[in-house]
């Protein structure tokens, strides 16, 4: 099985090098995902596992991406290896959002905000609703339907995938002119049916979990707040993307590089400084907090590629190393 694999790889690599370059470059994409996609239904066998040592699991990620608003949500393993478009039924491809941990009904699902056409807030934004979708299906379930409750499009499972979280702000009413009244990480339970599939929500949000002040901080600052309201500022430099470590030791963030600190504001250590020929940023963690993913963009090519490293900052290497589409670590590693 290895073997077929590694030859239809080569194979559909041969075909894109051959062809990529003698099409217009609106079309290029295009072919690139179709051509991935038919070489995905031909090498349909079970992935290998990973080398030992690389952290496990499943790494989702974006890519292949390029100019423009196409992109695709990509699985491989640990080690870099495995790499697999996820297709729905049809051959579509897409970006799916943030896949959860558990499953559900045996399938993988994701959560993700989504623009709802001409409807806007009272500020003339586009309106957005949660969406989830199982991995198998192009019908999305929406899970809010909330016209004053704005959400800013970050939105992830909480631990045990029963329930979901997003930051949002509450309009007074629907009416221009109408102010924000509270805002907040929100959380809301997950309906299912007998077999185990998301069907919505089991009660819209009313007031969030953790509310935020209406007046802007310091933008940028580490804050940890917990569900008495109590909010804790960790770190007063310049963040980005924090991401908790799944055993709840650590913080991973941006900060000129990737940074990590502990819950109670000690331990700060940046693990991958940036370079004069790399910038780093969103990281995530592997299942067992023992090695990050993270995105790095090379200021020499303008490629963006994927990185492994130990939770430590050790033991890095490229796992995508490509110059024909962009990748980056939007997603999870599951």
């Amino acid at each position: 099985m290895k073997a077929t694999n590694k030859i239809i790889k080569t194979l559909a690599e041969a075909v894109l090098s051959l062809l990529v370059p003698l099409l217009p470059r609106s079309l290029k994409l295009q072919f690139h995902l179709s051509i991935l996609v038919l070489f995905a239904g031909l090498a349909a066998v079970p992935v290998a596992s990973a080398a030992p040592n690389t952290g496990g699991g499943r790494i989702y990620y974006v890519g292949p991406w390029a100019p423009g608003p196409t992109a695709a949500t990509t699985t491989m393993n640990s080690d870099g290896s495995g790499k697999t478009l996820v297709v729905i039924e049809g051959g579509y491809v897409g970006v799916w959002g943030i896949p959860s941990r558990a499953l559900h009904n045996n399938h993988r699902w994701f959560v993700r905000s989504r623009r709802i056409t001409g409807q806007y807030y009272p500020n003339g934004i586009q309106r957005s609703e949660v969406f989830a979708m199982r991995d198998d299906t192009l019908t999305a379930v929406q899970l809010t339907d909330v016209l004053t409750l704005e959400s800013d499009g970050r939105v992830d499972w909480v631990p045990g995938d029963e329930r979901v979280s997003f930051k949002a702000r509450r309009w007074s009413s629907a009416e221009p002119g109408a102010t924000v009244v509270e805002a907040g990480l929100y959380t809301a339970s997950l309906a299912f049916d007998g077999a185990g599939n998301i069907t919505g929500l089991a009660a819209q949000p009313t007031t969030p979990a953790i509310p935020f002040s209406l007046v802007e901080t310091v933008p940028g600052e580490l804050w940890l707040a917990n569900m008495l309201n109590a909010h804790t500022r960790i770190y007063m430099g310049y963040e980005q993307a924090p991401q908790w470590s799944p055993d709840g030791t650590k913080i991973a963030f941006t900060h000129g590089g990737i940074a990590t600190i502990r819950p109670n504001g000690t331990g700060f250590k940046l693990i991958i400084p940036g370079t004069s020929t790399w910038i780093y940023n969103a990281a995530q963690w592997s299942p067992a907090s023992t090695h990050i993913v993270y995105t790095g963009y090379s200021n020499l090519s303008g490629n963006f590629d994927l990185f492994r490293a130990t939770a430590t900052g050790g033991s890095r290497v490229n796992l995508t190393d490509t110059l024909s589409g962009d990748e980056h670590s939007y997603g999870g590693w599951r």
